[in-house]
């Protein structure tokens, strides 16, 4: 076929390799009524894999991720659903599996077992790529929509962004939140976790910032001061935060200066 007749339907965004790069998700046909969806070969330079009707996944795609092995598709939309697609026979691997609200994002765990979605709904959900069951408790980080959400490359942390400008990292396995929120002071535009554990959120309007995930040594009333410090409050019995008066923070500083002096390098 010739190249000018092969376009991308506007239902696709620019997620259409394979993660080898060896495969490209191609669309075809006259009119959005009898579009098509089909693998294309790059090595082999032709087609394979059996071609599907893009209607069999409803509503616009906001986002698509190939699995990790490149044989199954995932989408998100505006029908509020996730839809997981075998591509070589271009039938759904499980039914399709509801998060609620606009879905904005995807995205397959290393192994290609489980799916998380992020949406306007604000919570970021965890599925079962086979069953399309959803696992363990939703990830919340704020009050507006979840903006994006992705795996760690080793699929021990998720990272999360919001439209509040707020950044978390929980695990995977329980879906706990294993840092604070993390406020930024622009807009993140992106967040990544980094093969050594290093997260990387990039923000309005050019702000590049970085966390180490790695467990620290620090002993646990040395990490609750240093929390104490850079919050400004302390808890009281009742779970209530209280502002801590200025001169206590200073000796707090001067205390926390001498335990753990890398603090403040």
């Amino acid at each position: 076929m010739p190249p000018s007749l092969w376009h991308l339907p506007p239902q696709i965004l620019p997620d259409a390799f394979s993660p080898d790069g060896k495969t490209l998700l191609l669309g075809y046909g006259q009119s959005l009524k009898d579009q098509h969806l089909q693998l294309f070969d790059w090595d082999a330079g032709k087609l394979s894999g059996k071609p599907f009707a893009l209607v069999k996944i409803p509503g616009q795609m906001n986002r698509m991720r190939f699995s990790p092995d490149g044989n199954h598709l995932a989408s998100v939309g505006q029908d509020q659903k996730g839809t997981t697609i075998d591509l070589q026979t271009g039938e759904l691997i499980a039914p399709q599996f509801k998060h609620g609200g606009d879905l904005l994002d995807l995205d397959w765990s290393p192994d290609g077992k489980r799916l998380i979605t992020a949406g306007l709904s604000t919570e970021v959900k965890m599925w079962d790529a086979r069953t399309g069951e959803m696992l363990l408790s939703p990830m919340n980080i704020g009050n507006a929509a979840a903006r994006a959400a992705c795996w760690s490359s080793d699929g021990r942390f998720i990272v999360t962004r919001s439209d509040d400008n707020l950044v978390r990292v929980w695990d995977a396995t329980t879906t706990e939140a294993v840092t604070p929120v993390l406020a930024h002071a622009g807009y993140v535009r992106w967040c990544y976790i980094t093969p050594g554990n290093r997260l990387i959120t990039a923000s309005h309007p050019n702000v590049l910032r970085s966390w180490d995930l790695k467990p620290t040594p620090l002993p646990t009333d040395v990490i609750a001061d240093y929390a104490k410090l850079l919050s400004g409050r302390r808890l009281n019995s009742s779970g209530g935060l209280l502002p801590i008066p200025a001169r206590e923070l200073s000796e707090q500083a001067q205390s926390l200066r001498a335990r753990a002096p890398q603090l403040f390098e």
